[in-house]
């Protein structure tokens, strides 16, 4: 199967699972794909490993987004801040439902993405070398590694994802973020 094709059903899949949740199956994929069910699993083994290619696909997709649209920051503290929120703010409008971290597809999904070794791998590319700077110029607590911060950072922004509390809006958000993770990355 070409890399087009194998495109082609990864887009038809993430309608499948947009609509059905984690209830689609492999032969509604197939279906919705046009291809049969072998085929299918001659490129991926289970439902799963659609899932996961689904989420990998986005992902990577939305961090390079990330890349060319995050506004210009003061130093890394104040860009880690504009990543919480970007991500917090685009993240619901992705084409792929399954980041919508507030339900059973979107949890699956979440799980996927912090589980995924190229996942973790592109964002510790997309921090490392502002964080490297950043250490050098004495912006953030040496004692912060760079995996401990992702951490944090993918913890921060799935809470705010999952809950939406009465008078979340983009200011609040943003100022929740300064005050309680940002302002401890200081030295």
């Amino acid at each position: 199967m070409s890399a087009s094709k194998r495109d082609q059903i990864l887009h038809h899949a993430a309608t499948c699972f947009a609509a059905r949740g984690l209830d689609a199956t492999m032969n509604d994929i197939a279906v919705v794909a046009g291809v049969s069910r072998r085929t299918l699993y001659n490129h991926f083994p289970s439902r799963e490993a659609v899932l996961a290619a689904l989420v990998e696909r986005q992902s990577l997709d939305f961090l390079g987004h990330l890349a060319v649209t995050l506004p210009a920051a003061a130093d890394f503290p104040a860009f880690v801040l504009e990543c919480c929120c970007a991500i917090i703010r685009e993240s619901p409008r992705q084409p792929l439902a399954l980041l919508h971290v507030g339900n059973e597809a979107g949890r699956a999904a979440t799980a996927l993405h912090f589980g995924s070794p190229r996942l973790i791998e592109a964002w510790l590319d997309f921090f490392g070398p502002p964080y490297v700077e950043a250490l050098r110029r004495g912006e953030i607590d040496p004692a912060i590694t760079l995996p401990g911060l992702l951490a944090w950072i993918g913890r921060i922004v799935t809470s705010f994802l999952q809950v939406s509390l009465p008078g979340d809006d983009e200011a609040a958000i943003r100022d929740q973020i300064d005050r309680f993770f940002i302002r401890a990355l200081r030295p």
